[in-house]
């Protein structure tokens, strides 16, 4: 085999290659460091998106991204009975997750944060009830609303990009890939399973980081 294993490694992971495919992919992790190193990354998302629990968001995430986009404060609600089950995704969905889950707890932006513009509208869903027996899935007008300003936001940083400090550059563009990731990643598993709360609450998330990331950059200071 002399190309890397790709979706293959996904299927050996899960246990759902023949006795011939799987000998054949073993044999080509035992040549292949960079598809050792990916196999050992995808065991590790699998073990710590399995240690998450199965609960609901404790609040309704929407109204306050609907306000920092400019859309009305209404969503398309499915309203989804409260479960208690441990879920049974596949590697791919278990890896959107957790990838998604890195991004948005804030560890790439580390450099944005420090010293940078408040964020506006922190606050808009301090008043949601703690308990959430509905979800509200971003609805296509949403998605629209998020491309059209991610695409203005990143018109602006390209603009500025030979202002800026070289190093704050590559943190941007790093942040950036691995948010793109997870948004591509937690949208490829939505599919799958679209009704499922928690994927759906990291991919509003995920954009919503996007959003902050690329507003932040806009107004970071010119390198003199």
């Amino acid at each position: 085999m002399s190309e890397h294993l790709n979706e293959a490694l996904s299927a050996y992971l899960d246990g759902e290659l023949d006795e011939a495919a799987r000998a054949a992919a073993e044999n080509h992790l035992a040549a292949c460091a960079e598809c050792r190193t990916a196999l050992e990354g995808l065991h590790g998302l699998v073990r710590r998106a399995q240690t998450l629990d199965d609960r609901p968001p404790e609040h309704d995430l929407w109204a306050g991204i609907a306000e920092r986009i400019g859309e009305p404060g209404t969503a398309d609600v499915i309203p989804l009975a409260p479960r208690r089950r441990r879920f049974t995704f596949s590697v791919p969905q278990l890896a959107a997750a957790a990838v998604a889950l890195m991004v948005v707890s804030g560890g790439t932006a580390v450099l944005l944060t420090r010293g940078g513009p408040s964020r506006p509208g922190a606050g808009a869903t301090s008043g949601a009830p703690a308990r959430v027996t509905a979800v509200a899935l971003p609805a296509q007008r949403a998605i629209d609303s998020y491309d059209a300003a991610i695409g203005e936001l990143q018109q602006t940083l390209t603009a500025r990009r030979g202002q800026l400090d070289t190093a704050t550059v590559r943190v941007l563009e790093q942040s950036l890939r691995v948010i793109d990731l997870a948004i591509a990643q937690a949208r490829a598993a939505l599919t799958q399973d679209p009704n499922n709360q928690y994927l759906n609450s990291h991919l509003q998330r995920a954009l919503d980081r996007k959003l902050d990331v690329l507003r932040r950059a806009a107004t970071l200071p010119a390198v003199s």
